[in-house]
């Protein structure tokens, strides 16, 4: 992360209710339990340096489970080999 840039998912992708961020290998990996309305429990890729992009390998979701459910006090860990 080298610059200040800020970027709102919620225009960008429809994105909302944010429950956890973390920052791996230049990758964001986000967990909320909102897209375009729908809740549910979507976990996003994104590329630090070009999050506009629309190449999947810098922007897909590694998880996409509508219902209606939301979950709270939820964290991200990542583990590396």
């Amino acid at each position: 992360m080298e610059s200040s840039n800020e970027i709102d998912l919620d225009d960008l992708e429809g994105i909302g209710k944010i429950q956890s961020v973390i920052c791996v290998d230049g990758f964001f990996y986000i967990l909320s339990n909102k897209k375009q309305g729908t809740l549910g429990i979507f976990l996003m890729k994104i590329h630090e340096k070009d999050p506009y992009t629309t190449n999947s390998y810098h922007k897909s979701y590694l998880l996409s489970w509508k219902n209606r459910l939301e979950i709270s006090d939820a964290d991200l860990s990542m583990m590396i080999q």
